[in-house]
């Protein structure tokens, strides 16, 4: 596929360039398993993918969805469409991108024509919710957030999550509660999975929810436990001045066995005389 194919169909030349960093995904392969274990979280971001989505979304406002779809298709880039209708695909294509500029009237036509809420046919495993996260829909993500199965814990490959992928507080703060409120486990696997990756500004929203910091994991591992075996400090800073016991770690180990010399700086603050 050249550049000057894209060019037709509304991509810039950079298109290729940019969009080579949507990792691939097995549909619907971003649902967070049955166990919970910091062991199953991926293991890192990629801020580039997250940058190629961005791209999409501004390509759709600017020359359509068939611009994107067409892109997508030249990098091989639809999820999960083995043995699928095209239309479908494109259907959820559309659904994710309007979630992206704010069309809540598309997503709501959408919505009602049978389009699953959770669909991520491409953009890295981004689902409608966290593609009106990313760019502040507060309105369009609350209209999301009513529809039945929703998934507040969904991921994408690099471990982002709706509230990680947010851009301005106002947003996170606003999806934290929700998860706090809405989800069955009370926020403990997005408390979890924002310890093991350091995702302080994500920690911060949670707690500020009255997410609950001394969740543990399958393995009984704390959250605070987990980020400190991970070396992150600002998470674990987060964690304890939102009242996480420095004394739960993971069974008979406590979190001195896995805290470095800057951890062990900050937990004198917090239980002096140990």
């Amino acid at each position: 596929v050249t550049d000057d194919c894209l060019r037709a169909w509304g991509a810039a030349p950079p298109c290729l360039v940019r969009l080579r960093w949507l990792p691939s995904l097995g549909f619907a392969a971003h649902l967070k398993s049955t166990r919970m274990s910091a062991d199953s979280f991926p293991a890192g971001l990629n801020r580039e993918a997250v940058a190629a989505v961005d791209y999409l979304v501004e390509l759709s406002a600017q020359s359509g969805d068939e611009a994107v779809f067409n892109a997508l298709l030249a990098i091989g880039e639809l999820l999960g469409c083995s043995g699928r209708a095209e239309s479908d695909v494109r259907r959820e294509v559309a659904l994710c991108l309007a979630a992206g500029r704010g069309d809540s009237a598309t997503v709501e036509e959408l919505l009602r024509s049978g389009i699953e809420v959770n669909c991520a046919p491409s953009f890295g495993g981004m689902t409608p919710l966290m593609l009106a996260a990313r760019f502040g829909h507060v309105g369009l993500a609350e209209l999301l957030l009513q529809q039945p199965g929703i998934a507040l814990n969904a991921t994408t490959i690099g471990g982002q999550t709706a509230v990680s992928l947010c851009r301005d507080q106002e947003t996170g703060a606003f999806l934290a509660h929700a998860i706090a409120c809405r989800s069955e486990d009370g926020g403990r696997y997005a408390l979890l999975q924002a310890a093991c990756l350091g995702h302080g500004s994500v920690l911060r929203a949670l707690l500020e929810a009255q997410v609950d910091p001394n969740h543990r994991d399958d393995k009984g591992r704390s959250a605070l436990f987990i980020a400190a075996a991970r070396r992150h400090l600002e998470a674990c800073e987060t964690l304890l001045a939102h009242g996480a016991d420095p004394a739960a770690g993971c069974g008979t180990a406590d979190i001195w066995t896995v805290a470095d010399d800057k951890l062990r700086t900050v937990l004198q603050l917090y239980c002096p005389g140990s």
